[in-house]
């Protein structure tokens, strides 16, 4: 199965393009909690650039890269003082020989990926000696509903701390530590989903499926464009706006429904160690 292209990408995240998403997540701040400060990284599959903007905003030195040029030129309006490329990661590495990174990072990106080992394996030609990789994925166990973005082509792989841990001894990097995200915090994305998401995507048309196309209707007809138009308007302020209602019934509900939810995303840090001299290869 191979995953979308820029174009299905492009209309997959069409509400995030007309509103780029500049939230810190809670792997972002994870991610920068377990690296020394003023370490260079680059942020794999950056998206919109949000971790690379507030990464550098802590003093590291962070560069984004992403395959998207719709992502890549959010990224640059939103924040023209951050370092931002476009490409695959093949693509970065003959355009900046000898370039070498403390770590990478990949938010949400692994379960994109067609083959995610090859990619891993990959970021040892940037990686200094002892750096590290740091990614997240979703957690396949994270609720007792199915995301419509879980179906291929958007996500091709799905991860539970055991097919991480095997993932990644396989790669042949040091693993360190798995966590998940905060229970709390998936609730919290559980209602984004359920109440404003589904319903939105739903009407604008937009779905995931194996046919590897998206289709816009509702951006034709008069209603829907008048959504986008809307969005494209008012969409930072919106979201905030809705990430903060949406405590109330988080809360509100959290005593029965918290019990049953799990942390939404894993979190993974593993380092790339270079055998000493001596040692058997």
């Amino acid at each position: 199965m191979q995953p979308g292209d820029d174009q299905w990408y492009g209309a997959m995240y069409l509400v995030r393009h007309l509103a780029p998403d500049d939230r810190v997540r809670e792997y972002h701040h994870w991610a920068l909690e377990n690296l020394p400060p003023k370490s260079k990284i680059l942020d794999l599959g950056c998206g919109e650039g949000a971790f690379v903007n507030y990464a550098a905003e802590q003093g590291f030195d962070a560069w984004g890269l992403d395959f998207s040029e719709a992502m890549i030129n959010a990224a640059k309006t939103r924040y023209p003082k951050a370092k931002f490329f476009v490409g695959t990661l093949d693509d970065f590495i003959k355009q900046h020989p000898g370039e070498k990174f403390d770590a990478v990072a990949m938010f949400e990106v692994v379960e994109h990926l067609s083959d995610p080992l090859k990619t891993i394996n990959d970021t040892r030609g940037i990686l200094a000696p002892g750096g590290s990789l740091l990614f997240s994925v979703p957690n396949r166990d994270r609720w007792p509903i199915s995301d419509f973005g879980d179906n291929p082509p958007n996500h091709l792989t799905f991860w539970n701390e055991t097919s991480l841990s095997n993932f990644i001894k396989s790669s042949g990097f040091d693993l360190r530590k798995i966590e998940l995200t905060g229970r709390l915090f998936s609730m919290n994305a559980l209602f984004s989903y359920c109440l404003t998401r589904f319903p939105l995507y739903a009407f604008l048309g937009l779905k995931s499926g194996y046919e590897g196309k998206t289709k816009l209707p509702a951006g034709k007809t008069k209603t829907g464009g008048h959504v986008l138009k809307l969005i494209k308007k008012q969409g930072p302020f919106l979201r905030r706006a809705r990430d903060l209602a949406l405590w109330i019934p988080t809360l509100l509900f959290a005593p029965l429904v918290l019990p049953f939810t799990r942390g939404f995303n894993f979190m993974v840090l593993s380092r790339l160690e270079f055998p000493k001299p001596g040692d058997q290869t």
